[in-house]
C-alpha cells in the first residue's frame, strides 16, 4: 500500500468538479474492495485450514490477473463447436480461483449469448451461413 503507484490520482483528465470527485472517488474506492478481496481470502483460508495463497494486495491482484479468458471460434467448415476456456492456472492461482469460488461467476455467459447472436451460433456451436 505505500507504492505510490498503487494509490495514484494521476493520470487525472478531468477538469469539473463532479468529474474530480467521481475520480477520486474511485482512486479510494479499489484499493478499499483489493483489500477486502484480501481480507476475503484469508478468512476463507483460514477457514479450510489451508496456507494464505497471497500475502499482499499487488501479489493477489498480480497473480488473479494473470488467469486468462480464451474463446475459441472456428470457421464454419471445421464443423468444431465454439468455446470458452481460462488458462492453464499455477497451483497458487487455482487456489486463488476456488477460494473465491470463481468457476461460479462466469462472467462470459452474457458475451457468449451476445456473441452467438453476431456471428448466428447455434446451441451446438456451430456458426450458421
Amino acid at each position: 500500500m505505500k507504492d505510490p503507484q498503487f494509490v495514484s490520482w494521476r493520470p487525472m483528465f478531468h477538469w469539473t468538479d463532479s468529474k474530480i470527485r467521481v475520480h477520486a472517488f474511485y482512486c479510494v474506492l479499489a484499493p478499499m474492495l483489493a483489500s477486502l478481496l484480501l481480507r476475503e481470502v484469508h478468512r476463507r483460508a483460514q477457514e479450510r485450514g489451508l496456507p494464505v495463497p497471497a500475502h499482499s494486495i499487488p501479489d493477489l491482484l498480480q497473480t488473479l490477473g494473470a488467469i486468462r479468458e480464451v474463446a475459441h471460434l472456428y470457421p464454419p467448415e471445421a464443423r468444431t463447436p465454439a468455446h470458452i476456456t481460462l488458462s492453464e492456472r499455477t497451483a497458487v492461482q487455482q487456489q486463488l480461483f476456488d477460494l473465491l469460488d470463481l468457476g461460479s461467476l462466469a462472467p462470459y455467459q452474457a458475451w457468449w449469448a451476445n456473441c452467438r447472436k453476431q456471428h448466428r451460433i447455434d446451441p451446438q456451436g456451430e456458426v450458421s451461413r
